[in-house]
């Protein structure tokens, strides 16, 4: 895919945002987007190995999209930042500041981005409709404020790549999805018991 196509910086340069690396910015969004998915896709085969009851063929076809949202508007420019902050935090390890404009964009998109995507719990609960409605502004940092997502509906084949989704970010950063699973749990979002046995089956099946 050419990116530059889809690419309006206007509404930013208006606002006088405007980041001179922003080409390389775009350059590792792409490389890094893509080989998330790539590592999703690996992760299915591996956890649906041994789980019988899901098709490895059907999902392996939903993967095919997933996190393909990023790649169009409105959600491609606030990504390629956020993607970047968050390379300069883990690879780079230097500080890089979204300015508001931006930060409150990142921060709408990655909602947006999450409540029409059924392998994050937010696309599960009837009840946020918007994005103050998350426990903080930033769903990946804060765990106080609002009552944590309900993921009570999230069906098996979601789960699966909710968790295939945490452990292609964890091999990216270096941790163990399980761990900041258990961290998270209880607080960011709520499963039942099965789901949480289930969740922890496919990350032992991965890890």
């Amino acid at each position: 895919m050419d990116l530059s196509e889809c690419m309006d910086m206007s509404g930013y340069k208006q606002d006088g945002y405007n980041d001179p690396e922003f080409p390389e910015m775009m350059e590792w969004f792409e490389q890094r987007t893509n080989e998330h998915i790539k590592s999703v896709q690996e992760y299915i085969k591996i956890a649906l190995s041994s789980i019988e009851d899901i098709d490895v063929n059907v999902m392996l076809d939903k993967a095919m999209n997933h996190d393909s949202d990023k790649f169009g508007q409105p959600l491609l420019i606030p990504y390629v930042y956020l993607t970047w902050m968050y390379h300069c935090e883990y690879g780079l390890k230097k500080e890089y500041k979204l300015e508001p404009v931006m930060q409150d964009s990142c921060n709408d998109m990655s909602f947006k981005h999450c409540k029409q995507n059924s392998h994050h719990p937010e696309f599960w609960d009837a009840g946020l409709v918007a994005n103050h409605d998350l426990i903080g502004s930033d769903r990946d940092r804060k765990c106080i404020g609002n009552k944590p997502v309900d993921a009570s509906l999230m069906d098996r084949e979601s789960i699966v790549e909710f968790c295939c989704d945490l452990s292609a970010v964890g091999k990216e950063r270096g941790n163990k999805p399980l761990t900041w699973f258990n961290k998270m749990n209880g607080k960011k979002w709520i499963f039942t018991k099965d789901q949480e046995k289930f969740i922890k089956e496919v990350f032992k099946k991965i890890w």
